[in-house]
């Protein structure tokens, strides 16, 4: 992925999320931000900077950082799994909101997990949609979903794209 690919996929984020957090999950009160980092997903290291999203308290930022580095690694770790929700482990603060499409990580944190995962799922359609094979993405979303039983992320999509496209 180019820079400027990345400049418009972060463009695009905090549009999605601005977007997202107007619907208003009550669940999701108070959330205002968070962390996102876009992976190789063969080793799961960064391809840019990972970017703040939105705001986020300043006693939250290191954590959130960490977490979307994390689920990123953890993912790239895990070749045979396609979200970081299929290795989640609550003892070992390892939770879900990481997906792999093709060669790509999309890792955000700063929403509950489920919140997380559902702007990935989201973003990543948004991008390959422009970007990509958007069939190969859409039935990598499918099967994703399917695993985790994400449940926001059909009303959320069906309210966004309403908006964006």
């Amino acid at each position: 992925m180019l820079y400027p690919e990345y400049v418009q996929l972060v463009f695009d984020l905090r549009q999605l999320l601005s977007d997202i957090l107007h619907i208003g999950v009550p669940e999701w009160e108070g959330k205002t931000g968070g962390y996102f980092c876009l992976a190789d997903a063969g080793t799961g290291n960064p391809l840019f900077e990972p970017a703040l999203i939105g705001t986020v308290p300043e006693e939250k930022k290191e954590k959130y950082l960490a977490f979307c580095q994390e689920k990123a690694k953890r993912l790239a770790n895990h070749p045979e799994h396609e979200a970081s929700w299929e290795s989640r482990n609550e003892e070992a603060n390892e939770w879900g909101g990481a997906l792999r499409i093709g060669t790509l990580i999309f890792s955000f944190s700063g929403l509950p997990e489920w919140g997380d995962e559902a702007l990935m799922l989201i973003l990543a359609e948004v991008h390959f949609s422009t970007f990509g094979d958007l069939d190969i993405m859409l039935e990598a979303t499918h099967r994703i979903v399917s695993k985790t039983r994400n449940p926001y992320w059909q009303e959320l999509r069906g309210k966004l794209f309403g908006r964006i496209g």
